[in-house]
């Protein structure tokens, strides 16, 4: 078709021509004429909409020339990001331009392409599995070369995007094992959970390293939790499955768990030891139950239930800086925002969330999100209940979803008998099992739940010690999945969970 025929169709069938082109085609497309040009870049042309669409999760209101420019900025930086110098400490400012990409990326995953439309498929994630599959973005994940060095935004999307690996079970080398395992075993001194003046800021440092010795254990053929890990898909760590919001969000009712653990003198001599200097081997519940991993179904009820002094002391699920970090939101301000009563810009500005995405649609500040209380019941070689809550964490290095979870397991003195809700699900009176509970054998947890809720990286101990015993990860799988810890006497754990209804979200 020559140059003068494209000149004389309508600039509207010029521009559905061009809907139908790929990234080097439209750019040739542009070239032929004046015509084809201005079918392309005028800004009523719907050809890098209809691009943008076959690639990304596409918010509402956004302008044409806005994705044009969007779609353009993504493609530059996702071709370059595969170069082999990048991403070992991710602070050039090339990488940190590919960084912002990926963070976008993750933020816009499940965005609504109507307003009446909820996504269920998201083409970000697409995007970002084959960028974890064409780049170095996890090789060298925790190289103890630049790791003091690395660029926390880097390490946060890092974090996020060890989960593809792990949703496939892909056997890739983990760096830094030995580093790893000392982390997971090491004492709450020496590794808090979390940092900062108000204590909302995550150690992700301990949460990659958590991170990385579980993907050790579960993806590594030689190790005994693969072959439980692998069993079934039921079994395989799920990528999140919603927008990333912040706020309290409670969870889904069915988990599992798999936790590592030592014994009081290798635990000792590992603590002691300087990092990579010993490896120990490790126990874990998928090994020594038969394969068997630990389940928990959660409960949240609509009245708080019985948190009692005991629990508080040890876990200031109540008292955490991180139960009430939205104090400082204007929360009238932000209650009228919801409402969309917002009366003056100055009120608005205060409370809309910060927003920085391409994106201006914006989920409002929740004021009632502040925290969720729930209860459970789980197995884990015998009957244990559990009773804690949820408390929203501000956004870390700009992405939200983060969750704060503290929770008491215990066991009870006897049995008593639980009843099925409408839905067929065992419910029970945790009164009751608070009544019967056997105080000498109280195991107090404190996790991360990521954003998502398919993951919970967290730590355990024995509430009757004055150190740290245990600390792990919890994380989602096959529809819900709970992680914990259970009452070894001295332990580091990690827990892998696996659920068949519900999501922590």
């Amino acid at each position: 078709m020559s140059e003068a025929a494209f000149q004389r169709l309508p600039i509207e069938v010029n521009a559905s021509i061009a809907g139908y082109l790929d990234d080097a085609d439209l750019c040739n497309f542009t070239l032929v004429c004046r015509n084809t040009h201005a079918a392309v870049n005028c800004q009523a042309s719907p050809a890098w909409r209809e691009l943008f669409l076959r690639a990304f999760d596409l918010s509402p209101c956004i302008s044409n020339e806005k994705l044009k420019n969007v779609y353009q900025v993504r493609r530059k930086w996702l071709n370059k990001g595969t170069d082999s110098t990048f991403f070992r400490a991710g602070r050039s400012s090339n990488e940190q331009q590919c960084l912002r990409v990926l963070r976008s990326l993750i933020n816009e995953s499940f965005v609504r392409l109507r307003e009446d439309e909820d996504c269920k498929i998201s083409l970000n994630l697409e995007v970002l599995s084959r960028f974890v599959d064409n780049s170095k973005i996890l090789v060298h994940f925790l190289d103890s070369r630049v790791l003091n060095k690395v660029n926390p935004l880097l390490l946060v999307i890092q974090v996020m995007m060890i989960h593809f690996q792990l949703n496939q079970a892909i056997f890739t080398t983990t760096l830094n094992f030995s580093v790893s395992q000392k982390a997971v075993y090491s004492s709450v001194q020496d590794e808090p959970m979390f940092l900062g003046p108000n204590q909302t800021e995550i150690n992700m440092h301990l949460v990659a390293h958590t991170l990385n010795f579980f993907k050790h254990h579960m993806t590594h053929p030689e190790e005994g939790l693969y072959h439980t890990y692998t069993a079934s898909a039921a079994n395989k760590v799920n990528l999140w499955r919603k927008r990333l919001v912040n706020g309290a969000q409670s969870l889904g009712k069915k988990w599992a768990g798999v936790y590592a653990y030592l014994d009081h003198d290798e635990l000792a001599a590992i603590r002691q030891s300087p990092a990579g200097d010993r490896l120990v081997l490790d126990n874990l519940n998928g090994e020594d139950q038969g394969g068997e991993l630990q389940t928990l179904e959660l409960h949240f009820p609509e009245e708080p239930a019985q948190w009692p002094n005991i629990f508080e002391k040890h876990l200031t699920a109540l008292r955490h800086p991180s139960a009430t970090y939205l104090d400082n939101v204007n929360m009238d301000a932000a209650r009228k925002f919801a409402s969309g009563r917002s009366s003056t810009r100055a009120q608005r500005r205060l409370a809309e969330p910060e927003n920085t995405d391409i994106s201006k649609v914006e989920e409002p500040v929740d004021p009632r999100a502040i925290s969720f209380n729930f209860t459970g019941k789980g197995i884990d070689a015998e009957d244990f209940y559990a009773s804690g809550w949820l408390n929203p964490l501000p956004p870390q290095q700009g992405i939200p979803g983060w969750q704060r979870m503290s929770m008491m397991k215990f066991f009870v003195d006897q049995e008593f008998e639980s009843e099925e809700d409408s839905d067929g699900h065992g419910k029970f009176d945790m009164s009751t099992a608070l009544g019967l509970m056997d105080e000498s054998s109280l195991w107090a947890y404190e996790g991360v739940v990521l954003p998502g809720g398919e993951t919970v990286v967290g730590s355990g101990w024995l509430e009757k010690r004055l150190h740290r015993l245990a600390s792990g990860m919890e994380y989602g799988v096959g529809g819900a999945n709970w992680r914990s810890l259970d009452g070894h006497s001295v332990a580091k754990v990690a827990l892998v969970g696996t659920g068949s209804a519900g999501r922590w979200s």
